[in-house]
């Protein structure tokens, strides 16, 4: 009997192996409900929809495999496209469930035997035809020019030899100018170092061990009590959204909690996967800030596509209250995250109408705070713990350190001062979610219970591109401010990676790091990535 193998990469069953016989379903649905078969969590995996996708078992045979979006909030997507009706599913194939959310690898067990692949036809073409020389019939007559003389068989003979000595003379002569402008480039190579410098190739085997994932999960927590924040959430129509406080006709801000006693909140926490690169022997590592300090970077919680309640109180009187929908992308007071002022933290009140009633509110001030922070090199199974060191102020950059014993493999750093040309060509290791991945699988048996767990085998993907454009701080001159809407960013046309890459050095020609891979930018099918310049690494180290 065929069996469909789910073996999930990402998300909170993430290394979790889930098989399912194809003769007991005719689909398999996929969601945060309780009921369906493969049920993700309420609270981490929130951008799964409670019946998100599905995959349907045709009754072929062999039976076909289709993935099948069921209106979800967050969309599904096939091997990093969005899938859209039904999208035929093969061995190996990857599903994310929402840009950003879960991911799983479909496969079958035992795999189905490959179709061949359809006869390639290949249009002859016109081969190069031999060139003809018309020879003229020998006759004892002799021929006449038009000169009147007379050329003999003997006087034609030599004709022909001194024509192939002459030909035989210009290609040695040729072949020798040939010869010597191969020399002279050679030499002006051996001479400058090499105008190509190194090769993508020559990067990946000289610095691949020294690039690393960077694993984190953190949470938000009150830093007076130490305990943890949730965005409190709302039940409407049946739907679960979250709620927004409006306090006296002021800014629109989060409805935020320490109390969870209804299970009524979604903790405020997120975890992912970055790279990073060992800059000291002694375990000193450079990442981005939002891999390893992800809370201090704007943003970095989503709304839900659905919008949001917006609850607005009045203190005056009897505390009136009042609800309506509204879309949270549009306040520009939720756009960021102030740890440096108190934010007001209000307990529900249990006891009201559906628990939706306002109770005591407190000023808190809130904190980051890493559950997990981990490092993995290149073809090993092993995380090492990691702890955060520092981060920029200015740039999205952190600097981490794992504890060892022995001497790490490191990569060569640009001076402060340098900065790359527009067109100058680069080069990006890192760990791109999209690139294929080589995984272990890990079988255990426990009080009689076989389980298997799947390990990541890291293996740095390589890049290469230019730089499109190199952006700069505030100048000002001559009373005349200037500034680049870029930052003090270098812009590549490194577009084939993507999550993951984060913090993965960007290499010059000469093999030196002059940039962190960052972020990247889309407008409809048009996309363009990032890098921070290497000097806010630096001031990391030196300072």
């Amino acid at each position: 009997m065929t069996r469909i193998v789910l073996t999930h990469l990402s998300g909170s069953k993430a290394h979790q192996i889930e098989q399912f016989e194809t003769g007991a379903f005719d689909e398999l649905i996929l969601g945060r409900d309780p009921a369906a078969a493969v049920v993700f969590d309420p609270q981490r995996d929130d951008l799964v929809s409670r019946r998100h996708a599905a995959i349907r078992i045709g009754k072929e045979t062999p039976p076909r495999f289709l993935l099948v979006d069921l209106g979800s909030s967050n969309g599904t997507f096939h091997n990093g496209h969005p899938a859209n009706g039904e999208t035929l599913l093969a061995p190996g194939d990857t599903i994310e469930l929402g840009e950003g959310g879960p991911r799983l690898t479909f496969d079958l067990e035992p795999r189905p035997a490959p179709v061949p692949a359809e006869t390639r036809l290949v249009n002859a073409k016109e081969l190069a035809g031999t060139r003809v020389i018309a020879r003229e019939p020998e006759t004892d007559t002799t021929a006449r020019n038009h000169d009147d003389h007379h050329v003999g068989k003997e006087t034609v003979l030599r004709m022909m030899e001194t024509e192939r000595r002459s030909i035989s003379h210009k290609v040695l002569i040729g072949a020798g100018v040939a010869v010597a402008i191969v020399a002279i480039a050679i030499a002006a190579l051996v001479h400058f170092g090499g105008f190509m410098g190194k090769s993508p190739q020559a990067i990946v085997a000289e610095f691949g061990p020294a690039t690393v994932v960077v694993e984190a999960r953190w949470h938000i927590v009150d830093k007076n009590t130490g305990r943890q924040v949730y965005q409190r959430i709302c039940i409407v129509d049946n739907l679960r959204l979250p709620c927004f406080l409006q306090i006296d006709n002021g800014p629109v801000q989060r409805w935020l909690t320490t109390d969870d006693d209804d299970h009524r909140g979604i903790p405020i926490e997120v975890g992912g996967r970055g790279s990073g690169f060992v800059v000291k022997e002694q375990g000193f590592i450079l990442t981005n800030k939002h891999v390893a300090q992800g809370w201090k970077v704007p943003d970095f919680m989503d709304f839900d596509a659905k919008g949001g309640i917006l609850i607005k109180i009045s203190t005056a009187g009897q505390g009136d209250f009042s609800m309506s929908r509204i879309n949270p992308r549009a306040f520009r007071s939720l756009r960021g995250w102030d740890f440096e002022r108190p934010v007001r933290m209000i307990r529900p009140n249990f006891a009201a109408p559906g628990g939706m009633g306002i109770g005591t509110m407190s000023l808190a001030m809130l904190d980051g705070r890493n559950e997990t922070l981990s490092v993995r090199f290149p073809d090993t199974r092993e995380s090492v713990e990691a702890r955060l060191v520092k981060s920029s102020a200015e740039a999205d950059v952190a600097q981490i350190k794992i504890d060892t014993s022995r001497k790490l493999p490191t990569i060569n750093l640009a001076s402060v001062g340098s900065r790359p040309s527009v067109g100058e060509r680069v080069t990006v290791l890192g760990y791109p979610g999209i690139s294929e991945e080589k995984h272990a699988v890990i079988q255990s048996s426990e009080g009689g219970n076989i389980s298997s767990l799947v390990e990541l085998i890291p293996q740095p993907t390589v890049t290469e591109g230019i730089i499109a454009k190199v952006g700069d701080t505030v100048k000002t001159e001559n009373n005349v401010q200037t500034f680049d809407t870029l930052g003090d960013v270098y812009q590549l046309t490194v577009t084939a990676t993507g999550h993951g890459n984060s913090g993965g050095p960007v290499f010059d020609r000469d093999g030196k790091v002059i940039g962190l891979f960052t972020y990247s930018r889309s407008i409809g099918d048009e996309r363009v990535t990032f890098a921070v310049p290497i000097k806010y690494g630096l001031e990391l180290l030196l300072n």
